[in-house]
């Protein structure tokens, strides 16, 4: 049985924790800095801060089974460090466009889009890193290291996120959820060595992903649930 010494001793651990602690210190942020910066806005209203957040969550769900797919064909050390570096790069011109006044929805939309994009790709990569870093005896142990570090950075996020606002406004928030992807990105791309990719199947990409649809669409109550999210 692990414990806890041996598990941080391991290459690779305490730099993945803090990369965990940073990228979702920036997702606490998140909604918070960019409902303060859409109301403090000229013609800002909750119903385009809605329309902002409804897009991007469907763009990540509509792109979520291809993101699956580059994920297990491709180095997840490098997806995630790359996703969350493009990310924080759009998160910084999203905050330049609030603290500019240049908010024109259809710029701000394509971002969001672009944001949920990225996060398709994120998403189903991440929870095969810690196999990479880790042996399995460590993989329980581990799993609750990144859990307590994901919801610690949650919380510290949003308490952080409401300092900036209050002293600097929304687009201040938006640039410190920015700075934290691009320093997660930093993290994760020194474990980039780190990769195991699954065995290819023979089949296209695009046969798969038009496989997982068919898998998908054949699960009416999964397909309702995601409609209505």
């Amino acid at each position: 049985m692990s414990t806890t010494k041996e598990t941080l001793a391991m290459p690779g651990v305490r730099r993945l924790l803090l990369a965990r602690l940073v990228s979702n210190l920036g997702n606490g942020m998140a909604p918070i800095a960019l409902a303060f910066a859409v109301l403090e806005s000229k013609d800002g209203s909750a119903s385009k801060l809605g329309i902002l957040l409804s897009v991007q969550a469907v763009a990540m769900v509509l792109f979520l089974p291809l993101g699956g797919i580059w994920a297990d064909r491709h180095r997840r050390p490098t997806i995630i460090a790359t996703t969350d570096f493009i990310l924080g790069l759009d998160l910084l011109v999203t905050a330049y466009l609030f603290w500019s006044e240049q908010t024109g929805m259809p710029l701000l939309i394509a971002l969001s889009i672009f944001a949920g994009f990225l996060n398709a790709f994120w998403s189903p990569a991440f929870p095969g890193l810690v196999p990479l870093v880790v042996e399995e005896e460590h993989l329980q142990q581990m799993n609750g290291f990144v859990s307590i570090a994901s919801n610690i950075g949650y919380i510290s996020g949003a308490a952080v996120a409401g300092l900036l606002v209050s002293a600097f406004g929304g687009a201040a928030g938006i640039a410190g959820d920015a700075l934290s992807f691009l320093l997660a990105a930093s993290l994760v791309w020194k474990l980039r060595h780190r990769h195991k990719v699954a065995e290819p199947s023979g089949e296209s990409m695009f046969h798969e992903l038009k496989s997982g649809w068919k898998v998908f669409l054949s699960f009416r109550w999964v397909v309702v649930a995601v409609a209505g999210f």
